[in-house]
C-alpha cells in the first residue's frame, strides 16, 4: 500500500468500521480522523516546576530546564512505549516530582517526558539553553511539541485502531477476534513510534541477533562518540558522514562486530543518494523493501522495521522468532510456518493497522506468555 492510500484508509476509518461491523449502531461515532494536528485539537501549557530540585545525572538546578505538557485525550503506555524493542535511545530516570520519567533524544532535543493519568497530559521537560539556541532557527516552544506529539503518534486513534482490529482479525465477520482483543488488553496505551528513518535503519541494522540491552549500549556509544549535544547529558544520533569520518575501527569499538560493514555501507549509500530515505515515504512497502535491502545487512525483517517504525508504515507486520511463534501458536493450531508465510498472514488478516497487530502481540508474547 503507499502512503497515500494509507492516508485515505486512516481518514476513511470510521467508515470502514461500519462495514465491517455488525453490531455498532453508530460505528461512525466512535472514532476520529487519525491524522489530527496539535493546535487544532491538542492544548499546549507551560508545566510549573518546583523550585530548587536536582535531576538525577541531568542537570544541576531545575533553573536550567523548561517545560512543557500537552493535553490530549489518551491512552498512553510510556513504558511498553518506549521498552518494548522499537527504539533504543530511552531510558528511566528520576524527575523532579519524585516519579518516574524517560529520557531520551528527539531530532537534535533531549527530553525528559511522563504522562500524567490523571489529567490525560504528556509532561515534557527540555533543557532551556538549547531550547534558547534552537528558537534563533525557528524552534520554538509550540514547534517542540509538534514534534513531541509526531513522535508519540499522539494523533492515531488507539480506541478505533483497536476496535478495528478486534474485527478485522477474526476469520468470521462480526466475531471478535480473542487473541488479539486479549493482548491489547494486556498492551493499552503502546503506541508506535515515529522514528528519524537514519537512526531507525542503523538502529535494526546493528540489532540482528543481539538483545535489547545490547542493542541500546552501541546505538548510546555511537551517540556519545559522533553524536552532537543535545542537552540533558545527551547526545543526537550521528549523520551518515559522521560515520563515514568515523570509520571502521571506531564503529567496531562499540562491539556491533560483523555488523560495523554493514553501518558503513549505509552510510555510503545514504550519503551517495543511492538510496534516498526522504523517497521511499512515497513508495509502495514492496518496492521500499526493495530499495532498503541494497543495503548490506538489511533483509525482510530490518527492512520492515524500518518502514513502520521509521516511516508509520502501519500496514507492515515485521516478523521475529516471537512473532512467528505467536502467528504459528493462535492462527496455524501449532504447526510450523515461514517467517514470509507469517507476515503474509499478518498483513492479510490485520490489514491497515497489521503494524499494531504485530506490536500487541509481540508484547504479549514476550511480556505476558513467556510468564506464565
Amino acid at each position: 500500500m503507499s502512503p497515500k492510500s494509507q492516508d485515505r484508509s486512516l481518514k476513511r476509518l470510521p467508515e470502514i468500521l461500519g462495514e465491517i461491523s455488525h453490531s455498532d449502531s453508530n460505528p461512525g461515532t466512535t472514532s476520529h480522523n487519525c491524522q489530527k494536528s496539535l493546535t487544532s485539537t491538542r492544548a499546549v501549557k507551560p508545566l510549573d516546576l518546583p523550585a530548587h530540585v536536582k535531576i538525577q545525572g541531568s542537570c544541576d538546578a531545575l533553573d536550567s530546564l523548561g517545560g512543557f505538557q500537552i493535553e490530549f485525550d489518551g491512552p498512553l503506555d510510556l513504558e511498553s512505549t518506549l521498552e518494548c524493542g522499537q527504539a533504543f535511545r530511552w531510558e528511566q530516570a528520576s524527575g523532579p516530582d519524585g516519579y518516574t520519567w524517560h529520557k531520551g533524544v528527539i531530532g537534535s532535543c533531549a527530553l525528559m517526558v511522563r504522562f500524567n493519568t490523571g489529567s490525560s497530559n504528556l509532561l515534557v521537560l527540555h533543557d532551556k539553553e538549547l531550547g534558547s539556541f534552537e528558537s534563533k532557527l525557528g524552534q520554538s516552544q509550540i514547534k517542540l511539541a509538534n514534534k513531541v506529539l509526531h513522535y508519540f503518534s499522539l494523533d492515531d486513534d488507539l480506541k478505533a485502531i483497536s476496535s478495528y482490529l478486534n474485527k478485522r482479525g477474526s476469520a468470521s465477520k462480526g466475531i471478535i477476534d480473542p487473541v488479539i482483543k486479549e493482548a491489547i488488553r494486556h498492551a493499552r496505551g503502546l503506541r508506535i513510534l515515529r522514528q528519524d528513518p537514519w537512526e531507525c535503519l542503523v538502529s535494526y541494522i546493528v540489532s540482528t541477533n543481539k538483545n535489547i540491552p545490547a542493542i541500546c549500549k552501541i546505538v548510546r556509544y555511537f551517540c556519545k562518540t559522533l553524536g552532537l549535544p543535545a542537552g540533558l547529558g545527551e547526545y543526537t544520533f550521528p549523520s551518515p558522514e559522521a560515520f563515514l569520518a568515523a570509520g571502521h575501527d571506531c564503529i567496531s569499538d562499540s562491539k556491533c562486530g560483523y555488523r560495523a560493514s554493514y553501518v558503513l555501507d549505509a552510510a555510503e549509500k545514504v550519503a551517495g543518494n543511492q538510496v534516498n530515505l526522504d523517497f521511499l515515504r512515497s513508495l509502495p512497502v514492496d518496492n521500499a523493501c526493495q530499495e532498503l535491502r541494497k543495503i548490506k545487512g538489511v533483509g525482510p525483517k530490518v527492512a520492515d522495521c524500518v518502514l513502520l517504525f521509521g516511516y508509520h508504515r502501519l500496514d507492515v507486520f515485521p516478523v521475529d522468532v516471537w512473532i512467528a511463534r505467536a502467528m504459528s501458536r493462535f492462527y496455524f493450531d501449532g504447526r510450523e510456518i515461514s517467517p514470509a508465510k507469517a507476515r503474509e498472514e499478518g498483513m492479510k488478516r490485520f490489514g491497515l493497522f497489521a503494524g499494531y497487530a504485530q506490536e500487541y502481540l509481540f508484547h504479549y508474547a514476550r511480556n505476558v506468555l513467556d510468564k506464565t
